[in-house]
């Protein structure tokens, strides 16, 4: 798809380059070059729109919203989690790091909210392609 694109982008300008071409010798107005070059310029910036637009999502750490609702579908299957929130997805190269928060119940001890918590954890890594770490913050019930 990628060659795809620059192939279409090569042969936009070259097209352009060459009606400018033909319309300054037809015409004899010079300003036809100005705007196949500006036309030119903005399939230039386009397609470094499309190149760029990736990369800086993931230096930004920008959620990966998909990800996320299937990280919630997976929490939502376990029992005594009040409120799972702040979940945040990051691409790492091509993995995945998760960092949420999971509220529990003030009457459950630390030992089973940790044992919870490693058991979300396990199953998002099992079940979703490429996580490689998956950030837990344990907290009561209504503090969320």
């Amino acid at each position: 798809i990628a060659n795809a694109k620059d192939y279409f982008g090569d042969i936009l300008s070259s097209i352009s380059v060459l009606l400018g071409g033909i319309l300054i010798r037809v015409t004899n107005k010079s300003y036809f070059d100005s705007i196949a070059s500006i036309f030119v310029a903005l399939i230039i910036i386009y397609m470094g729109y499309d190149i760029l637009k990736p990369a800086v999502s993931e230096i930004m750490e920008a959620t990966d919203e998909n990800v996320a609702r299937e990280v919630e579908k997976i929490i939502n299957d376990f029992d005594n989690i009040c409120n799972p929130h702040q979940i945040r997805v990051r691409k790492l190269g091509s993995y995945y790091v998760v960092d949420l928060h999971l509220e529990f119940p003030q009457d459950m001890s630390v030992e089973d909210a940790h044992k919870i918590a490693t058991e979300v954890e396990k199953k998002v890594k099992e079940q979703l392609n490429g996580v490689l770490e998956v950030i837990i913050h344990i907290e009561p019930c209504g503090e969320g």
